[in-house]
């Protein structure tokens, strides 16, 4: 009799040990092995593609759907390509994204982003204020390659200011990148607030803490860097026509998208349109 009871209740847990499995998963966050071999195989597909010199784009797409066949059946998989092709908000991120880049352009083509260095190593009084703002006012910039951008007038400044190039690597792409923690035009930040399914701004004060701990750390390591305060002479005087020219579409666009993300389609509009038209009035002037 006893021995009937024991091996019932082996049944029992073994079977209660199968649901609870089946519904929340190998681990129990209800991820399945299935799940996890897909995850494994795309991002496996990703790095070898990215290693052949494929385009990124191209392999982040080929791992989407290996890992939406390996963890949905094909017509869950259609399904949920469908529902997120066919929402207003991929819509809105990819018009989004897509005037970002334009702008970006713009700026590029147009000899913007030159004006924008010219007329902040005029206005600032330290170079080594220049090597910081320089660097994160160019990560506001919705330019591919920014870091490149900044690093000539970085490495220029550095040289005055006696740093070597690892110092001036480093300080380079550290106040670049901080400000993506609060950018709202930024497109991870951007991102994030579609797939979280919130608006920027909650976002953006989630991780000031984290945006001002790193200015303070980037800030402290100049601190221990032994530099030679020199403030280069420039040959022509500070324009804040040509520096509030440059930097107004930036700020534009920034404020639009705190207020809500789907304003970052008009702000970037309307920021095309005041270059369409400052650039207008020089070419007749």
């Amino acid at each position: 009799m006893q021995k009937l009871l024991l091996s019932e209740k082996i049944s029992s847990l073994w079977e209660g040990r199968q649901k609870y499995k089946h519904t929340t998963g190998w681990f129990g966050f209800g991820i399945g092995l299935l799940e996890i071999l897909g995850l494994l195989a795309s991002l496996a597909l990703i790095f070898a593609m990215v290693i052949k010199k494929t385009g990124i784009g191209v392999a982040l797409l080929a791992g989407s759907i290996v890992l939406g066949l390996l963890s949905l059946k094909p017509p869950g998989f259609a399904e949920v390509a469908a529902q997120a092709v066919l929402d207003r908000k991929t819509f809105e991120l990819t018009a989004a994204v897509a005037l970002i880049a334009l702008l970006g352009a713009i700026y590029r083509v147009t000899g913007l982003l030159e004006e924008l260095s010219r007329g902040l190593r005029r206005a600032l009084p330290s170079d080594k204020l220049v090597v910081e703002l320089i660097p994160a006012i160019f990560g506001l910039l919705p330019v591919l390659g920014g870091a490149l951008m900044s690093a000539p007038v970085v490495d220029d400044v550095g040289d005055d200011l006696g740093l070597n190039s690892e110092e001036k690597t480093f300080l380079n792409l550290w106040f670049r990148h901080v400000v993506f923690f609060i950018y709202p035009v930024g497109t991870t930040l951007l991102l994030a607030s579609y797939l979280a399914g919130i608006e920027v701004k909650p976002l953006i004060l989630v991780q000031l803490p984290v945006f001002i701990t790193s200015i303070l750390a980037g800030h402290a390591i100049w601190l221990i860097i032994e530099v030679e305060e020199s403030k280069k002479d420039v040959e022509s005087p500070f324009s804040k026509r040509e520096l509030g020219k440059a930097i107004f579409p930036i700020l534009l666009v920034a404020s639009f998208g705190v207020i809500r993300r789907w304003l970052i389609i008009v702000g970037v509009l309307l920021s095309i349109a005041f270059l369409a038209i400052v650039r207008g009035l020089e070419l007749e002037t």
